[in-house]
């Protein structure tokens, strides 16, 4: 069987990082095991590409495309990336098109961005669509969004508003999915969203993989556990992420454990607001902003929980490393950490009311402090849990059958 000769859009595209550059350089290079890989990504993306290729890499040819530099005063920092993603995908749609003159892809698979809301104009061209790992349909609970700010609740308004008419509505996004051989959805919450769209045509995988090098530098021996129990949350302070449900499931805690430790690392909107309800922590809650890689991980090797109340996350990156670290989770039990934190390798609360989830974290919390084994047990368990289901190579292997499947279904020959 001859191998396939693949199309790969991957907007954010970089070797070494995570978040969607490392999902859009991981795919790509997981897919060139197999197959004839062309990859278009960005300019900016070519130095750190260039400087990486070796090996599998060597095999793939990647193509740099990006709208002319007038146009990119659309992009500074986050404002207008969407809108520059969408000009850049009408550029990447030239060049595919220009590409697909001179050769016959067998697969074209658009991963990165992996945003439903973001459609793709590959299915415009000839061959097998893939489309994802995507994301984008998880929403807040409504029961839990009592505890948001004004501004909160009126952008999880607008939001569902958006996601109507993406669902229903959007032209693109209709266009894309009908096209689609494949879908592939990142939780069970977008792809049931999906489904009226897909016909039966989309599967769930989360997007994040893991290297076995990264496993076991993360596994590497630390500092070992403090005396004093510590609770580690990690993430950007959004309203949707949950922080203010963590402080308060941390506050409940504290009465029965006054020697326990919170530490808050990370930056964002909500921080005034967070910090205010943590001052009725006399002191046992820290904020301590962002904080290079290593003194992160390090921090992981010597806490005692991660708690991660997050309402609507898909691939959470920074439970990959607690696993990784063996530090035992307790998290809310919907979307992304739902589906990485298996049944026994963690301590996940059903969603309900605002009260019932912080009754629920910090109970979760206390299970773990009045008896230490278990959370090595915990732990353990998702370590195992995370080589078995989620290595890159692991997951390399099931795309590679999504793309026999897809090719046996069209009928043409390709590798197994």
């Amino acid at each position: 069987m001859r191998p396939l000769r693949v199309l790969m859009s991957a907007y954010a595209c970089e070797p070494r990082k995570g978040s969607e550059p490392g999902l859009g350089w991981n795919w790509a290079l997981q897919m060139a095991r197999w197959h004839d890989m062309t990859v278009i990504t960005r300019r900016n993306n070519r130095k750190a590409i260039e400087a990486e290729v070796n090996g599998e890499s060597a095999k793939i040819r990647f193509v740099y495309v990006d709208p002319p530099r007038w146009l990119s005063f659309w992009k500074r920092g986050q404002r207008g990336i969407y809108l520059y993603y969408l000009l850049w995908q009408i550029f990447a749609y030239r060049e595919a098109a220009a590409l697909c003159r001179h050769s016959d892809f067998d697969i074209l698979h658009h991963v990165t961005f992996g945003n439903v809301w973001m459609p793709s104009f590959l299915p415009l061209l000839k061959g097998a669509f893939i489309f994802g790992p995507v994301g984008g349909c998880e929403r807040v609970p409504v029961a839990l969004r009592s505890t948001f700010s004004l501004r909160g609740r009126l952008i999880e308004r607008v939001r569902d508003g958006l996601l109507i008419w993406t669902r229903f509505l959007d032209p693109w996004v209709r266009f894309t999915m009908s096209r689609a051989d494949l879908v592939i959805a990142r939780t069970r919450i977008t792809q049931d969203a999906l489904r009226h769209m897909c016909s039966g045509k989309c599967e769930v995988m989360l997007e994040t993989g893991i290297s076995q090098e990264l496993l076991d530098e993360l596994g590497s021996e630390g500092s070992g556990k403090g005396r004093e129990p510590v609770v580690l949350m990690v993430g950007r302070f959004l309203h949707w992420k949950g922080m203010n449900l963590g402080i308060e499931a941390f506050l409940r805690l504290s009465a029965r454990f006054p020697n326990a430790r919170l530490l808050i690392l990370g930056v964002g909107p909500e921080e005034q607001r967070l910090k205010a309800r943590a001052e009725l922590g006399n002191g046992c809650i820290e904020f301590l902003g962002q904080r290079p890689r290593e003194e992160a991980l390090e921090l992981m090797r010597s806490s005692s929980a991660l708690l991660v109340p997050s309402m609507k996350d898909g691939g959470t990156w920074v439970i990959y490393e607690a696993m990784a670290c063996e530090l035992p989770v307790v998290c809310v039990d919907y979307a992304g950490p739902a589906e990485l934190v298996a049944d026994g390798c963690g301590i996940k609360i059903p969603v309900a009311t605002p009260e019932e989830v912080v009754a629920g974290l910090a109970a979760g919390l206390e299970r773990l402090l009045d008896d230490p084994a278990v959370g090595r047990q915990v732990a353990a368990r998702a370590k195992a849990y995370l080589a078995e289901r989620y290595l890159w190579e692991s997951l390399g292997e099931q795309m590679n059958r999504y793309y026999t499947r897809v090719i046996g279904e069209r009928g043409v020959e390709g590798s197994v």
